[in-house]
């Protein structure tokens, strides 16, 4: 799984997918004119992630943000 973030404030993203384990990891931050930061983890078996939640947190361990990535609705 890969993400991007764009509140600068934000260093660190935890990523919890419901059959895997918790990864909490930096953000590598690209300057401006992108002036992001972006993330890469290994959530193992895809089929098995979702739900996956995923919180912000800057430099103190402040939470900044969640949100909840619902799974792929089946055709």
């Amino acid at each position: 799984m890969y993400g991007s973030v764009l509140a600068s404030e934000t260093v660190e993203v935890e990523i919890r997918p419901a059959g895997g384990e918790i990864q909490r990891v930096a953000l590598t931050r690209v300057s401006a004119p992108i002036d992001a930061g972006f993330f890469v983890v290994n959530l193992g078996s895809i089929a098995d992630a979702f739900p996956i939640h995923v919180s912000l947190y800057d430099n103190d361990g402040k939470t900044l943000g969640t949100k909840t990535i619902p799974p792929t609705p089946s055709p």
